[in-house]
């Protein structure tokens, strides 16, 4: 027994003999794992304004993506509070900036990010849910594992995983802007953890990126699944750890979300 405690919904792998992982947790990456990923700012904000009959051109779209860039320190501030209302005065300041630059009225700024608010999370042209995510958190429930978010994303992750209808389904959720640091720095993966009393060798942690999803959580010490909806058929290896010298971390690679649980039931 590892760290002198047992849990009872431990998965075990076992190699030559010796108990190497003992599976608590499964944590998701968000954009491009659980969700298909069709959101870029500038197109984004000329859909809303077109929604409204605010007509925008691609130097409109530019000149919000520029706004919005110049702004990102206030936005990561802003996050940190976990204050919805601080994030909303942040986009309703920044909307109606933009309306003025592009010569349309800042009046609509309110109406606006309203429109924006539901686009961005009722709407599936923005976000959709992957067909293999409801099967995959269903067999890890059935398997008795927590499942978890980690992603590099605002506040609104909340919104739009509640809007999907699944973010009851995560023991937590973490979205690297309110916790001031990003995927791949360690940190945030510890952060994802520390609350749960969970160690990171007892988490696999799947994503479609191979720097901030494969590196970030190998180096972080958990056991990593590569998420690439092109490859086939699932390959797993074990590579010396990079957190716990001695003992080895799993890397698992796959085309479904439902091969990696599989991979765990299969032990």
């Amino acid at each position: 027994m590892i760290y002198g405690f047992e849990h009872v919904n431990w998965r075990q792998i076992y190699v030559g003999g010796t108990t190497i992982l003992k599976i608590r947790a499964v944590s998701f990456d968000a954009a491009g794992t659980l969700l298909e990923n069709h959101y870029r700012p500038g197109p984004f904000a000329k859909s809303c304004a077109e929604e409204i009959g605010i007509s925008v051109s691609d130097q409109d779209e530019s000149a919000y993506e520029r706004l919005l860039g110049r702004r990102l320190p206030e936005f990561w501030s802003a996050n940190q509070t976990r204050d919805r209302a601080v994030v909303d005065d942040f986009w309703l300041r920044l909307t109606s900036n933009w309306l003025s630059e592009i010569g349309s009225d800042p009046s609509f700024a309110l109406e606006l990010t309203q429109v924006a608010a539901v686009q961005m999370t009722r709407s599936d042209r923005w976000f959709k849910l992957f067909d293999d995510v409801i099967p995959a958190l269903n067999h890890l429930d059935k398997l008795g594992i927590d499942a978890l978010v980690l992603s590099n994303w605002d506040r609104s992750l909340h919104d739009v995983l509640e809007a999907k209808g699944i973010h009851g389904r995560f023991k937590r959720v973490v979205a690297s802007l309110e916790e001031g640091v990003e995927k791949p720095d360690p940190n945030l993966f510890a952060a994802l953890i520390a609350p749960l009393g969970l160690h990171p060798d007892e988490v696999l942690h799947i994503g479609d990126d191979l720097h901030d999803d494969i590196e970030g959580g190998f180096r972080a010490g958990f056991h990593v699944g590569h998420l690439d909806r092109s490859c086939s058929p699932v390959q797993t290896n074990w590579l010396d750890s990079a957190w716990n010298p001695g003992t080895q971390q799993l890397h698992i690679q796959a085309p479904r979300l439902t091969d990696f649980i599989e991979v765990i039931a299969s032990f």
